[in-house]
């Protein structure tokens, strides 16, 4: 990703990324572009960035989180916007209560965010680096 792209995040959302991201996302890890499974689990797409994050915040998701990825399993990881700490917060749908149906609790407003966003990761290169041997270590 470019700044140019990463700009027009910034302005289809009414965001600032903060500067850990925007050089992990221009200084892609070459791991993770080799890898197939960027597009599913880090995203260096802005589109679908902006898509997902704009269906987050339609659910109530807290405006200080990003979302930068998700699983197959329909599970998500964030960022925080508010502060500088790279931490990596991972949403698993299931712990949510999450039904996969269209009346689930984030749609009536009932998610408490603070309880389902658990910090899963220190920063961004360790979080590349899990993905890395999550996916060696797969059987799939």
């Amino acid at each position: 990703m470019n700044q140019e792209e990463l700009s027009e995040i910034e302005e289809s959302l009414g965001i600032s990324l903060p500067r850990y991201y925007k050089d992990f996302q221009i200084q892609y890890p070459d791991e993770l572009k080799a890898a197939n499974f960027n597009e599913v689990y880090f995203s260096e797409d802005p589109k679908y960035l902006v898509e997902i994050n704009q269906f987050w915040k339609s659910m109530g998701l807290p405006s200080q989180f990003f979302a930068i990825g998700n699983d197959i399993g329909g599970n998500y990881f964030f960022i925080n916007l508010s502060n500088n700490k790279e931490i990596v917060y991972y949403f698993d749908h299931e712990e949510a209560g999450e039904e996969e149906t269209e009346s689930n609790s984030c749609e009536s407003g009932k998610t408490e965010w603070g309880k389902v966003l658990n910090p899963e990761h220190q920063n961004l290169m360790e979080f590349k680096d899990w993905l890395l041997n999550f996916w060696g270590d797969a059987s799939f």
